[in-house]
């Protein structure tokens, strides 16, 4: 009896170790990581006599999995970046196409290649890594847990490199936009994980410190209590991480099958359902700070009015959705409408569960309560009312997909982090104009209903909307 493989999967792993260039990289890569750890422990004052084993042990672990991380990191992007669009290039991919094979078939299977390939990797690195059990101060099961959320952060930078190789036009834009978008994901996913860096909570209550795989060597001592009930830290950076894996791959499905309606769907639904998820986990929790709300709020109504809000007018709605039906077949405005349904669905799922499970108590010495938390997610949903306006007001003048989608995103983003800024250093009670303008920002701590924020918000809307429709 034979497994059924895919055989793009099969056709990719033939290649890749058919010649002596994969072990090649094995041998480099784990030469590289000896040398510079080697190189590190021998500046550092680890190696002290007077230093016990087990912490000799610790420090040469944690040195070992960051090297890991950051070789992963750079790899990954740059090996997948190049699998569809290279095809492209080749005009091998229209071929690849006529042999029936679905389009989430054959980027399962390029992905997955290069997944087991940089597992592979990992697992040559073992040896460098078993030096740690002559010391101490390290566990197998600890070892385990980060290797699988370095499995985890693999995925999650070769979908993204995947995915812009879907996109782009030539293997240079791919590369350049895969390291972007990856770069800006590790910085960005790198704040929760500083407590686990640096072992500030150990034996408390952590959010996300495994999310981004830096917190892995210490987020095992950490738990995190979501619903009144207590998960282990590599739990949520599993589910968060392969939740990302599963959008972008199905991003580079939907455009290498040319924009198909089920494609369509099915990357809404599982974006939907991946955001509400996320808002029932920070609602969830026991113990959030708030800024971890102002985050969502911020980056919640771009992420959804830029990806559903400024694509060409194209048949990517299902016919017969609701979306089409209520704007007589624009799938434009049906994304807009979406991204508003989206928010809205993801807001009010945060504020119950907050309601049930919150435990109300001053965190960072700034209150937070339910006014606070109701005020935030008002302000982002004017924000993604207005984003609204923004999008059609891009379209108008930009037909070009690329030209909208960041004219949207800087548009929005820049004044909204310098009005940021100037609320961090004006205070919030103040009559002055420059006050007043400190307190438009999603950003802004004070208990009162933030009008001043919801009517800039508004008439900004309101006004890219009457430019956009204003007949030239």
């Amino acid at each position: 009896m034979t497994i059924p493989m895919n055989p793009i999967l099969e056709k990719e792993i033939r290649t890749r170790l058919r010649g002596a260039r994969a072990f090649q990289l094995l041998f480099a890569y784990v030469l590289l990581q000896v040398l510079i750890i080697g190189g590190l422990l021998l500046m550092s004052e680890a190696m002290r006599s007077d230093v016990p084993l087990g912490e000799i042990g610790q420090n040469f672990w944690a040195m070992t999995f960051w090297m890991q991380l950051g070789l992963v990191t750079v790899i990954t992007p740059g090996l997948t970046s190049g699998l569809l669009v290279a095809e492209r290039e080749q005009q091998t991919l229209d071929t690849i196409l006529l042999t029936g094979l679905k389009p989430a078939d054959i980027v399962v299977g390029k992905l997955c290649s290069i997944a087991l390939f940089i597992i592979w990797l990992l697992v040559g690195s073992l040896p460098v890594t078993a030096i740690v059990f002559l010391t101490g101060g390290v566990t197998p099961s600890e070892i385990l847990l980060a290797y699988v959320l370095l499995t985890f952060s693999a995925m999650v930078y070769g979908s993204i490199g995947i995915a812009c190789s879907a996109v782009a036009k030539s293997q240079g834009k791919a590369t350049l936009l895969a390291y972007a978008a990856a770069i800006a994901l590790f910085i960005g996913t790198c704040i929760p994980a500083v407590p686990a860096i640096m072992h500030t909570v150990d034996g408390q209550t952590a959010y996300f410190s495994a999310i981004n795989a830096l917190g892995a060597p210490g987020a095992s001592s950490f738990k995190e209590i979501y619903f009144g009930i207590s998960f282990p830290a590599w739990l949520i950076s599993g589910i968060v991480n392969v939740s990302l894996t599963a959008v972008f791959t199905l991003l580079a499905a939907h455009h290498l099958s040319g924009c198909q309606p089920r494609y369509a769907v099915l990357l809404r639904r599982t974006i939907f359902g991946m955001l509400v998820a996320f808002a029932a986990l920070l609602g969830g929790a026991a113990q959030l700070s708030i800024g971890y709300i102002q985050v969502f709020v911020f980056l919640a109504p771009l992420a959804l009015v830029a990806t559903f809000g400024t694509g060409m007018a194209a048949n990517n709605t299902a016919e017969g959705s609701i979306w089409k039906r209520v704007f007589g077949g624009s799938d434009v405005a049906s994304g807009r409408l979406f991204a508003v349904v989206t928010y809205i669905v993801a807001a009010i799922t945060m504020f119950g569960l907050n309601l049930v499970f919150r435990q109300w108590t001053p965190v960072d010495d700034l209150p937070f309560t339910h006014r606070t938390l109701g005020q935030l997610l008002v302000s982002g949903f004017m924000n993604t009312a207005a984003l609204t306006g923004v999008a059609a007001l891009s379209m108008r003048f930009l037909k070009e997909r690329w030209g909208a989608l960041g004219f949207t995103l800087l548009g929005w983003a820049t004044p909204m982090f310098i009005l940021g800024v100037c609320s961090a250093f004006l205070p919030s009670d103040t009559s002055t104009a420059l006050g007043f303008i400190a307190q438009t920002t999603v950003f802004d701590y004070s208990q009162s209903p933030n009008t001043s924020h919801w009517i800039v918000t508004a008439v900004a809307g309101a006004a890219c909307w009457i430019v956009a429709r204003w007949k030239r």
